[in-house]
């Protein structure tokens, strides 16, 4: 079966985001299932070093097309709107759909002008990482939240009205992919059609049993993107949290990605790591020298990957309910704290797990029960082979 695979942020490997790990795993079903995949992927200044690790890690693909379409200025629902209409007078997009695929898998749903290119022979499925009009209004509907902030009925209209839109363009896919149960229920109450819940696939990996017995070199960890969520909520963690209930206590803190280039605090017990994919520093290694992680996100739609990938490395983790959203049963998973209405509790409970092995170790072997049974390779696959069976497609050649 032939697929062209659409992603629209430029190369994926090495991941930098939740979006990225995604795509890779999506690739890696495809590759697992005999598919022959082509990939197409929106432009973005990334290094000629990046593109070139990322054609030698997918030499497997049959071909790899960078469209020449504008790189995201501002990701808002306008932009989305506007920018990606462009895509269908592409000549790099007309001469990659020359020869219709079987299957043309896309990333977000701002991939639905290219569907004119296609006929309705190809089946079309839409990965949508989340509501995007959540996700773009997200800000202005927390801050209405806010209290002593009055509702602004105008942002609650726009809302309605865009996401009416974007689930009307969610039915022109055969199928579409949902990031958690509570938006597949969304979706499916306004007649989306052909909905399905894909979990995140997470494998789990264990510490090395002699790191039960070290001297961990962080007391605790955040990993995050400069996704402005990331960026908001861990100056507000080392603002209202670290600073006022930690920093006496001399607690250690890592800080891993692109959101250290916007860290506003400064101590010499924070340490910002930035973006890690090998020496010095690996981030596996840096998850097993942290002993608890803190996802303090105050807004944002969708799954945390962060959250996903820290409760698969057999982390104890310490969230906001923010941060613990799509997660099936997160009392089974982390512990889950209103950091904005109670930071001291936030304090307490990373004071408590830092101080109680007992406790903080009983957490990371709940953490890995809880991704074992919902984010496994097998039960990623096997939703994914139910998806592809309800369109009609059986890739099943491996």
């Amino acid at each position: 079966m032939r697929v062209i695979h659409y992603y629209p942020w430029g190369c994926f490997y090495p991941s930098s985001c939740g979006a990225d790990t995604t795509a890779v795993r999506q690739l890696e079903y495809l590759r697992e299932r005999g598919c022959q995949v082509e990939c197409l992927i929106g432009w973005s200044s990334q290094s000629s070093s990046i593109v070139e690790r990322f054609r030698s890690h997918y030499d497997w693909l049959d071909n790899i097309t960078f469209l020449d379409v504008p790189p995201v200025r501002a990701f808002t629902f306008e932009w989305v709107l506007s920018a990606y209409c462009e895509l269908k007078t592409s000549p790099d997009l007309q001469r990659a759909l020359a020869v219709p695929p079987d299957l043309f898998f896309a990333n977000y749903f701002f991939s639905a002008p290219m569907l004119d290119l296609l006929p309705t022979s190809s089946m079309r499925i839409l990965e949508t990482h989340d509501i995007c009009t959540d996700q773009f209004l997200s800000q202005e509907l927390a801050a209405e939240n806010q209290e002593g902030t009055p509702p602004n009925p105008l942002n609650r209209a726009r809302r309605d009205y865009l996401f009416r839109l974007e689930t009307n363009l969610f039915n022109l896919y055969d199928a579409t992919l949902m990031v958690q149960p509570e938006e597949l229920r969304k979706v499916q109450a306004v007649k989306v059609r052909n909905a399905h819940y894909i979990p995140r696939m997470c494998p789990t990996e264990r510490a090395p049993s002699a790191r039960g017995h070290a001297r961990h070199t962080y007391d605790i960890l955040f990993v995050g993107s400069d996704h402005i969520p990331n960026r908001e909520g861990i100056n507000w963690f080392l603002k209202h949290v670290y600073e006022p209930f930690l920093s006496k206590r001399k607690i250690r803190m890592a800080i891993v990605g692109r959101v250290c280039d916007h860290v506003k605090f400064h101590s010499p017990y924070v340490e910002l790591l930035g973006v890690v994919n090998g020496s010095p520093h690996a981030l596996k290694d840096v998850y097993y020298d942290s002993k608890v992680v803190v996802v303090p996100i105050l807004e944002g739609t969708g799954i945390s990957i962060k959250t996903l990938e820290a409760l698969a490395m057999g982390r104890a983790v310490v969230s906001t309910p923010i941060g613990a959203r799509g997660l099936e049963d997160p009392s089974q998973a982390l512990a889950c704290v209103d950091m904005q209405r109670a930071p001291d509790v936030m304090a307490e409970e990373v004071l408590h797990l830092l101080s109680c092995d007992q406790a903080r170790m009983a957490l990371e072997e709940q953490a890995i029960d809880y991704m074992e049974k919902h984010h496994s390779r097998a039960a990623f696959f096997a939703a994914m082979d139910r998806m592809m069976h309800s369109i009609g497609l059986h890739p099943f050649a491996n």
